[in-house]
């Protein structure tokens, strides 16, 4: 049985009714993020969080006789495949939260925008969407009061939130007497286009794959390796630095055999989409095209090294003499006597029969098609929670450092996954489609209301004039 939103509300830093529901359906046996920040201090995803407290909740509902609350820990580590510690850790921070409504505030940290991870960029977005669909005008002073009171994201100050806003694309609009934090409109059209395409795909009954990269240390553990002799030290002290990036492609059906990749990286990296270039990406692409079906979708972000222009086209930044090459080659008249300007002017009217992906064409040819997701919406990829797991897998039995053996926990960890949990995963995403459809409806009823009201107000203060 699951926590009620209103226990998670007042248990785990009162997050937004949006953000907690869309985590509640995560199913028990799902791992998911775990980071190590410093020595033994363990920051745990809000979603696992909630799956665990779930796993715990559902225990005591039973009410076995005779079960100690550390035989509970117990079953609840086994069922869910997390470190015992771990599980005690979650459980008596929020026993203890229920007793005194306080919350255990994170530690400390630098106010770096390099910290805020996609992860917490997507848990604002979902505040900010929280209360357009409680048909509330979300404002700075609102979100921050929201953000301040959740202790996974208490430690963004207002300057990083800015950041944030400009990353995730919002903007102002003027609402009644507030300031209104809405979405750019080539976002919005963008995700609409996209719900709307995925769910015309599923009617058709079009097989969907899903598509993504992970990156990976040679030290990722939950534990000090040198704890107790428990871990081994490993041989090469470099081989902790290294870096594994790892290709793989799913559906709801599973992983694609023979559609995994790995290599590693030839310096330290932060960020795996700044290690793979677009070479790579089409080799691996192209290679696990024909183990896909026919006619299926393929869902993939937008990255620069997915997007490799077949022709590139030209941009401002291009010499004048380039561009007016690009457009006597597509049969256009120019030539010296024209400024940039109106060269560039030229090439966006014929750039819609141009601006073609590679990838996108090869699919094509293989009579496959390539859906891409708005910037920022892992949640819509149910390929992130799969390789979260594999991620959770390799931390959790990592105790040699050693680049080879985290290789193979990763394979293992692709192994772990079924079907059925692949399928979970695919239903968490529709869910968050669904509620993303419906939240640009809501901003739209929001804006219309407070529209007739500011009518409406100038209508009767006009009969007051004379």
């Amino acid at each position: 049985m699951n926590v009620s939103d209103e226990e998670i509300n007042s248990s785990l830093s009162n997050e937004s009714t949006y953000a907690e529901s869309s985590a509640t359906h995560i199913k028990q046996d799902h791992g998911l993020n775990l980071s190590v920040k410093k020595k033994d201090e363990l920051i745990i995803d809000n979603r696992l969080k909630i799956m665990i407290i779930n796993l715990y909740k559902s225990k005591i509902l039973k009410k076995t006789p005779n079960k100690t609350f550390d035989d509970i820990m117990l079953c609840v580590s086994k069922e869910s495949g997390i470190g015992l510690r771990l599980i005690k850790k979650v459980v008596n921070e929020y026993r203890e939260s229920k007793k005194t409504g306080y919350v255990k505030p994170p530690p400390d940290r630098k106010n770096n925008y390099e910290q805020i991870d996609d992860s917490n960029k997507i848990a604002i977005r979902k505040k900010i969407h929280a209360y357009w669909l409680r048909r509330e005008i979300p404002t700075i002073q609102k979100v921050l009061w929201a953000i301040k009171k959740d202790s996974d994201l208490s430690n963004i100050t207002r300057s990083l939130f800015y950041e944030v806003l400009k990353e995730l694309n919002f903007k102002y609009s003027k609402c009644k007497q507030d300031r209104a934090l809405i979405e750019r409109e080539d976002l919005v059209l963008w995700r609409q286009k996209y719900i709307s395409d995925i769910r015309r795909y599923r009617s058709e009954g079009r097989k969907i794959y899903y598509l993504d990269e992970m990156l990976i240390r040679a030290n990722s553990c939950f534990r000090d390796p040198y704890v107790a002799g428990f871990y081994t030290r490993p041989e090469n002290e470099t081989d902790k630095e290294k870096c594994l990036i790892a290709f793989h492609i799913g559906s709801a059906e599973g992983f694609v055999d023979g559609g995994f990749m790995c290599f590693e990286l030839k310096k330290n990296a932060t960020n795996c989409h700044d290690e793979i270039n677009s070479d790579l990406f089409y080799d691996w692409f192209c290679g696990i095209l024909p183990r896909l079906d026919d006619n299926c979708i393929i869902v993939m972000d937008n990255v620069t090294y997915h997007s490799l222009k077949k022709d590139p086209i030209p941009t401002l930044d291009w010499r004048k003499e380039n561009i007016i090459k690009w457009l006597v080659s597509k049969n256009c008249v120019a030539d010296q006597s024209m400024i940039k300007y109106r060269l560039m002017e030229m090439v966006n009217q014929i750039k819609p029969l141009y601006d073609k992906n590679l990838i996108d064409e090869e699919a094509l040819k293989t009579n496959k098609v390539v859906l891409r997701l708005p910037p920022l919406h892992d949640e819509l990829n149910p390929i992130q929670l799969a390789l979260l797991m594999v991620k959770n897998h390799v931390k959790t039995h990592n105790t040699t450092w050693k680049l080879s053996d985290v290789q193979k926990l990763i394979k293992e960890g692709i192994q772990l996954l079924t079907p059925d949990t692949w399928s979970n995963f695919v239903s968490y995403a529709i869910e968050e489609e669904n509620k993303l459809y419906d939240v640009d409806f809501a901003v739209d009823e929001v804006l219309d209301s407070a529209i007739d009201q500011f009518q409406t107000t100038e209508d009767i203060s006009s009969e007051f004039s004379d």
